[in-house]
């Protein structure tokens, strides 16, 4: 298909969507009630519709009486059997995909798609699109290909044999035979598993496109670390422009790697280009590299805007378009205009009502029509849509911020009872609470309280794991504890797992003085909060809610080269587990350069544990190796023989073939480290933190592994004969091959 036809063609089914929309907005309550009587017909004789009697029902009014506001729980009976294979049950068509979301619950929540469904929601898309275009033609900046990066994987499929996934994967696979019209990379690059060889490959076609007018991302979050990439990876990504080569060193899926060589070429005077470009500003920026860019369209709302502050650095001025307010379970806003946070209510996608505050904590509340809400209110927001889900309490909170003619602009705030996210991992209260009571009985400690919250300063932000003990109990291994919270939240929480692959940096622990909590209710009391109904959230994503409270000491964990791990101690604490050599400390605000835990100066000394003395026999070549910083070092084929790296950081070096026999490891770390081909026969590992580490074709033949961190450390082919894995703290570890 002709990429210019198609573009203009597709204009103009958008241009008519957003015509059709804002014809709509002067009708708000007869778009409303046609949606629910069309509703209502097509579904009265599905089996949740014969339940409550949808025939008998004539009128809105009759709707909002007799169907109660239901949660997801109610549904899930109902999308168990959906995925079962059974017809009929909520949805009146075929359901044809199945959106999963993490939802709030310990359970994935399953929303039904039906084609009915989806046209729906592809009228909010279209309209989406055809206000952009409107905008671009007003500020005279051209509609052309753009860039995404999502990950694209197979569906799997459900025991009754239907499609399921993310709604994204679900979106994006039923539009492919449009996507290589819009996009400037081939479908095949979003199907490579491996973040780094996707967000890459991605980069380089579209780098290819001097022109690109687009950049697409789920969020913001997202678009920054791929301007991460574009940056780390300037050098690489120019050489295989140059050469019309795709990088080696990625770990590409060989089909996948075939097929995308095929279509990539070079392109030299480009590559040129692109290296001025590089060489002028000391870094490749996307506003360098595509200063045409017309537009970014990304998620705007909730904590959306602590992002997009750091745009300009990367974008300079370029329009931020906020597309469609969209979840798995309905589209609930369609944005007029760029730079804006306030949405149209998509009054043809669903049927909406509004919950104000003061029904909050009612269970069957009093809700308001779209006509009926106020300009600077909050309300959580309920929908009825063709996944066959009636009033449904999807637990987002929402602000009208003006109308756009009769229809409330809308602008997402936050969840209903909270979520955490640094980038897209929603990490839940059920999540939270899950952890701190494996971690209490683990540790055989009480917390008073606690928090998890976000950085206020980085991005991505890290989690700030903030405790109270209760009196009478003290951490006495801070250390651990905080290795076991990242170990149960990753089993926990599955997308905060991947998340922590190469997006969310390692966690940190702060333990507050008693009474702090204490403080904390009172101030929420002192800001009108009825004290009755006050829950102190065990989540929170205001960064400043715990500001100024007394902190008793904070650590934090190293498995990122800028991200230093440090103690701050303003008590006396046992710190019997953690190695000196991974702590630095930070006293009155400013951090030391001593790598000691040393206490700040109006402290009184403290008596703290360190590692033993070195051995007097150590290789002679060599210097003393414990705790020493190696991190991302170059140490492929280097003898280590009985040398003691106790304590030692080496995240991310390379000790390919490195000879490690005998060495002491204890205590080390070796996260995302190269040990390809090493010999650690006879080694000591004992509580060695080996996450992501490579150990392929590796012999550890009698090596001591005893408490060992093992997540996703591949041990394919390895040796491990007569080796000690007890204790060790296994998940999605790889032993295809293995020798035990």
């Amino acid at each position: 298909m002709n990429h210019r036809f198609t573009l203009a063609l597709l204009e103009s089914y958008a241009a008519h969507a957003r015509e059709r929309l804002i014809h709509k907005t002067k009708q708000v309550m007869e778009t409303q009630e046609l949606f629910l009587r069309e509703f209502i017909q097509a579904h009265k004789n599905t089996e949740l519709g014969q339940r409550f009697d949808l025939s008998t029902i004539k009128t809105l009014d009759q709707f909002r009486e007799r169907i109660p506001v239901l949660p997801y729980s109610f549904y899930e009976p109902y999308t168990e059997r959906i995925a079962q294979g059974d017809q009929g049950v909520l949805n009146p068509d075929p359901v044809v995909y199945i959106n999963l979301t993490s939802g709030t619950t310990s359970r994935k929540k399953q929303v039904p798609v039906t084609r009915r469904y989806q046209r729906t929601l592809r009228r909010a898309d279209l309209a989406s699109m055809g206000f952009a275009i409107a905008e671009m033609k007003q500020r005279r900046l051209p509609f052309g290909k753009g860039l995404l990066t999502n990950a694209v994987p197979q569906p799997q499929k459900t025991s009754g044999g239907i499609p399921t996934g993310p709604v994204s994967v679900g979106s994006i696979r039923q539009g492919r035979l449009l996507f290589e019209q819009l996009f400037s990379q081939p479908f095949d690059a979003l199907e490579i598993a491996d973040t780094l060889a996707r967000h890459y490959v991605c980069l380089l076609f579209a780098l290819r496109h001097a022109d690109l007018r687009g950049w697409v991302a789920n969020f913001p979050m997202l678009m920054l670390r791929t301007c991460r990439y574009l940056e780390t990876y300037a050098e690489e990504l120019i050489h295989d422009l140059e050469q019309g080569a795709i990088a080696p060193w990625l770990q590409l899926e060989p089909h996948l790697r075939a097929q995308l060589e095929r279509r990539f070429t070079a392109a030299p005077q480009r590559a040129t280009d692109l290296r001025a470009a590089l060489y002028y500003d000391g870094r490749l920026t996307p506003k360098a590299a595509w200063p045409g860019l017309s537009y970014l369209t990304t998620a705007r709302g909730g904590t959306s805007n602590f992002y997009l502050e750091r745009f300009p650095d990367y974008f300079g001025d370029i329009p931020v378009f906020g597309g469609v307010y969209g979840t798995a379970e309905a589209t609930f806003g369609v944005y007029p205009s760029f730079n804006t946070d306030g949405s149209i209510l998509a009054i043809e996608s669903g049927f909406f009502e509004f919950v104000p505050q003061d029904q909050w904590h009612v269970e069957q509340p009093k809700t308001l029509l779209p006509v009926e809400v106020q300009v600077g209110e909050r309300y959580r927001i309920l929908v009825t849509s063709y996944s066959g889900f009636y009033r449904y309490d999807i637990g987002d909170v929402v602000e009208v911020v003006g109308f756009y003619e009769q229809a409330p602009l809308i602008v997402f705030r936050h969840r209903q009872g909270g979520l955490l996210s640094s980038t897209t991992e929603k990490t839940t209260e059920f999540h939270a609470i899950q952890v701190m009571e494996q971690l209490q009985r683990e540790f055989n400690i009480k917390l008073q309280d606690f928090c998890i919250t976000l950085s206020a300063h980085e991005f991505p932000a890290r989690y700030w794991v903030n405790i109270e003990l209760a009196p009478g109990h003290s951490l006495a291994r801070p250390y651990s504890f905080l290795m076991r919270f990242e170990h149960w939240l990753q089993q926990t929480n599955l997308l905060y797992a991947s998340a922590r692959q190469d997006q969310v940096p390692p966690p940190c622990l702060r333990v507050l003085a008693a009474g702090s909590f204490a403080t904390l209710h009172q101030r929420q009391v002192q800001r009108g909060i009825f004290d009755s109904q006050l829950k102190l959230p065990h989540i929170s994503e205001d960064r400043t809610l715990l500001e100024g409270l007394p902190v008793q000491y904070e650590i934090g964990l190293s498995d990122f080269p800028n991200a230093k791990p440090f103690c701050h101690s303003e008590s006396d604490v046992v710190l019997s587990d953690i190695a000196l050599s991974d702590v630095a400390l930070r006293g009155n605000g400013s951090e030391l350069s001593s790598p000691s835990c040393e206490p700040a100066p109006q402290v009184q000394p403290q008596t703290l544990w360190e590692p033993p003395p070195c051995p007097t026999r150590p290789v002679p070549e060599l210097p003393c190796l414990r705790g020493a910083d190696l991190l991302q070092a170059d140490l492929a084929g280097t003898d280590f023989s009985g040398q003691d790296l106790s304590y030692a950081d080496l995240s991310g070096a390379n000790l390919q073939g490195a000879v490690l026999r005998g060495a002491n490891l204890t205590g080390a770390l070796l996260r995302e480290a190269n040990l390809s081909d090493a010999d650690l026969s006879e080694s000591l590992l004992v509580n060695t933190d080996l996450t992501d580490a490579r150990l392929h074709r590796a012999c550890l033949r009698g090596a001591v592994l005893d408490g060992a961190f093992l997540t996703r450390t591949d041990f394919s082919y390895a040796d491990l004969s007569d080796a000690n894995l007890s204790k060790v703290l296994m998940w999605h570890t790889n032993f295809s091959h293995a020798k035990h």
